[in-house]
C-alpha cells in the first residue's frame, strides 16, 4: 500500500483530474439514523452527466447494496465485502470474487468451533446464524437484509461449497475474539486475514467484533480493479469514507475524504477531513464541491 504517498502534493494535484468517486455508504452515504442525505444523492446522480463515474466500495454485501447503488445511479461495478466480491448493478453479474473454500474454509470453521464467538456467516448473497447470534442480528443486519437463522452457522452448507464462504464476522466478548484472531493469524497465515474491532454501534456493551477474510483483498484492490477496468489512474480517482477499512482505499487515490467523525488514524491518511459527519449528513456533496466539480 502507498501510505508514504505525500499527502500534501496530492492535497495541490487539483480536482479538474477526478474522473471517478468511490463511496463508502455505512457512516459515509449513511447517516446514523440509516437515511440519505437528499444533497449527498443528488450530486451523485448528477455527477456521470460531468463526466465522473461513480461506483460503492463498502464492506456490505451485494444484497444490501445492490438498491442504494441504484437509488444513487450508479450502474455498473460495485465492489462488496471490502473488495472481495465486485459484481455489475445493470446486470447482477459476478466480475470477481474471492471467498475462503475449500482446506482454506475447513481451517477457519475449525477454529470458530474451537472458541466459539457467535458467528454470521457471509455467502450466497446473504447471512446464515445460529441462536448463538440471536441478540446481535440488529449489528449485522445493515450488510444485508437476507439473514437466515439455522441450527449451526459452522455447520451450515456454505462451508462444503466449491464457492465457499465470502466472509465471516463473529461478535463475542474482547478475549473471546482477541484469542481467536491470533489463533487465526497464526494457523492459517498467509490465507486468511481476520481483525478484532470493538463495535462501534454495539447492541450490547462492551462487545467487540471479528471480520474474517480471504487474504489479499481490501477496498485498496477494489479501488485498483474499478480504476484498471475504466482506464483511469488512480491519481484520477477520488474517495470519501470514514473507518479504518477505508484507509487501504484512501492509500491508493488521488484525493481522498474523510468523515468528520472519523478516528484521528484514518483522518491522518486523508487528503481531506470533512466537516460532515454521519450525524449530519451531507459528507460527499461537501467532498464534491471540495473537489470543484459542483457548486
Amino acid at each position: 500500500m502507498k501510505y508514504d504517498r505525500d499527502i500534501s502534493w496530492r492535497k495541490n494535484n487539483g480536482a479538474s483530474g477526478v474522473r471517478l468517486v468511490a463511496v463508502d455508504l455505512d457512516g459515509t452515504l449513511f447517516t446514523d439514523e440509516g437515511s440519505m442525505h437528499p444533497d449527498d444523492v443528488r450530486v451523485l446522480q448528477q455527477l456521470p452527466s460531468l463526466g465522473v463515474r461513480v461506483s460503492v466500495v463498502t464492506g456490505r454485501l451485494y444484497s444490501g447494496t445492490r438498491h442504494v447503488a441504484h437509488r444513487i445511479g450508479v450502474l455498473g461495478p460495485v465492489a462488496c465485502v471490502d473488495g472481495s466480491h465486485i459484481l455489475d448493478t445493470r446486470t447482477d453479474n459476478e466480475l470477481f470474487h474471492a471467498p475462503m473454500a475449500g482446506a482454506t474454509a475447513h481451517l477457519v470453521r475449525g477454529v470458530l468451533e474451537e472458541f466459539a464467538p457467535s458467528c454470521f456467516v457471509f455467502a450466497h448473497d446473504q447471512i446464515v446464524h445460529d441462536s448463538l447470534g440471536d441478540a446481535y442480528v440488529p449489528y449485522v443486519q445493515t450488510w444485508s437484509k437476507r439473514i437466515i437463522r439455522c441450527r449451526s452457522a459452522t455447520r451450515h452448507p456454505h462451508w462444503e461449497h466449491p464457492k465457499g464462504v465470502i466472509e465471516v464476522v463473529c461478535v463475542g466478548q474482547e478475549e473471546t475474539i482477541q484469542t481467536t484472531v491470533q489463533a487465526l493469524t497464526t494457523r492459517a497465515a498467509g490465507l486468511v486475514q481476520a481483525v478484532g474491532f470493538p463495535l462501534r454501534r454495539a447492541v450490547l456493551q462492551p462487545i467487540w467484533g471479528m471480520v474474517v477474510r480471504a487474504a489479499g483483498c481490501s477496498k485498496g484492490t477494489a479501488v485498483r480493479w474499478l480504476a484498471d477496468r475504466f482506464g483511469y489512474d488512480l491519481t484520477e480517482v477520488a474517495a470519501i469514507g470514514d473507518w479504518r477499512n477505508d484507509i487501504p482505499m484512501f492509500a491508493e487515490v488521488g484525493r481522498s475524504f474523510a468523515m468528520g467523525q472519523a478516528p484521528d488514524d484514518v483522518r491522518a491518511t486523508v487528503t481531506d477531513v470533512l466537516t460532515a459527519t454521519s450525524a449530519t449528513g451531507g459528507g460527499i456533496a461537501e467532498a464534491v464541491r471540495r473537489m470543484g466539480l459542483l457548486t
